[in-house]
C-alpha cells in the first residue's frame, strides 16, 4: 500500500435541502416555523469521500449524476474538496432529498428526486481505478447491486455500510454476500449480537453495529467482541454524516495498523466531530485533531 492510501467509493451523492425544526408538528395538519434551513451536498458516498479526504486519503468516487443544476452543485463541491470524481451521467434530475431535522438528531428524509436504477454501468472504465485503490467501499445504491459480481471477481476486499438494515430484507442480501467488512445501524436490528455472530460465522472479517448514544459494538474474525461508548459531553448540532465520518476515522486507524479497539475509538471521535457541524465533514477534522480527540476521550 502507498503512503497516501487510495480509496474507491461507489455510489451515493445527492443535493439536499435541510430544514431544522425545534419539534415535530403536533398534529398531522400542524404547521410552524423552521429554526433554519440550508441546501448542501448529501448522501453516504459524498459523506465518506469528504471525511476520508480530510484524513489524507486519495479518494475516488463513482456515482450516477443527472443533467440539472443540482448536478453542477454536487460536482463543483466535490471537485473543490479534491475528490477524484468518476461520473456516469444521465439526462434528468439528480438525486435530491428533503431532510427534516430535530435538535436531538432525529431525522425524517423525503426523496424529492431519485437516481434511475441503471441496468448497465461501464465496468471497464471502473476497473483500472478499482485495481489501483487500497480500499473499496460499496454503498447500497440500486446500481451498485448490479456491479457486485464484477467487483467480487477482482478479488479485492469489499467494505459495505448497510445503514438501517432490517434483518431479512432481501434488498441488502447481495451486499451482505459480497462484503468482507460490514457496518450496520442498530436501529432496525432485533438482535445486534446475533447479527454480528451470524456474519462472522459466514466469513466476514469484521462486523460493526452503531447505536447512536449507546455507542457501538463490533466483532472480529476471531469472535472477539468490542464495545465503545460515545465521547461524552458533545454538543449535537447536526447528525447528518456521522456514520460516514465514523467509517473514515476507523479506516484511518486501520491503515495505520492500530489495534482494532483504537480504530473503533478513532471512528467514534470522527463521528463526534461530525455532529458538531452542519457539514457532512467537520471543518475541524484533520489527522491532528482526530488524534487529539482520541487522547482526550479514550486514552
Amino acid at each position: 500500500m502507498s503512503d497516501q492510501p487510495k480509496v474507491m467509493q461507489l455510489g451515493g451523492v445527492s443535493w439536499n435541502t435541510m430544514v431544522y425544526l425545534e419539534r415535530w408538528p403536533e398534529s398531522p395538519q400542524g404547521s410552524g416555523p423552521a429554526s433554519g434551513w440550508q441546501q448542501a451536498l448529501g448522501s453516504t458516498g459524498a459523506g465518506k469521500a469528504l471525511n476520508l479526504q480530510r484524513l489524507g486519503f486519495e479518494v475516488h468516487l463513482h456515482s450516477l449524476l443527472g443533467s440539472d443544476s443540482a448536478a453542477k452543485q454536487i460536482c463543483d463541491q466535490l471537485l473543490q474538496a479534491g475528490i477524484h470524481c468518476h461520473w456516469q451521467q444521465y439526462r434528468g434530475a439528480s438525486e435530491q432529498h428533503l431532510n427534516l431535522m430535530l435538535p436531538g438528531g432525529e431525522r425524517r428524509s423525503i426523496f424529492l428526486e431519485q437516481e434511475p436504477d441503471f441496468g448497465e454501468v461501464d465496468i471497464a472504465s471502473l476497473a483500472p481505478v478499482w485495481a489501483a485503490c487500497d480500499y473499496h467501499w460499496v454503498n447500497i445504491k440500486p446500481y451498485c447491486r448490479r456491479l457486485l459480481p464484477a467487483l467480487q471477481a477482482f478479488g479485492k476486499p469489499i467494505w459495505c455500510d448497510l445503514h438501517d438494515y432490517d434483518s431479512g430484507n432481501p434488498y441488502h442480501q447481495p451486499f451482505i454476500d459480497a462484503a468482507d467488512y460490514l457496518m450496520a445501524s442498530a436501529e432496525n436490528l432485533a438482535d445486534c449480537d446475533r447479527f454480528m455472530q451470524q456474519q462472522i460465522e459466514a466469513g466476514k472479517r469484521l462486523v460493526i453495529v452503531t447505536d447512536g448514544g449507546a455507542g457501538l459494538r463490533a466483532m472480529d474474525a476471531q469472535g472477539q467482541r468490542y464495545h465503545v461508548e460515545p465521547a461524552p459531553g458533545i454538543e449535537l448540532v447536526d447528525s447528518n454524516g456521522a456514520g460516514d465520518a465514523f467509517s473514515a476515522g476507523l479506516l484511518w486507524g486501520w491503515h495505520q495498523r492500530r489495534p482494532l479497539l483504537e480504530c473503533l475509538q478513532l471512528g467514534a471521535c470522527a463521528g463526534a466531530l461530525c455532529v458538531t457541524s452542519r457539514s457532512l465533514a467537520s471543518e475541524q477534522l484533520d489527522i491532528e485533531t482526530l488524534r487529539d480527540w482520541h487522547r482526550r476521550y479514550y486514552a
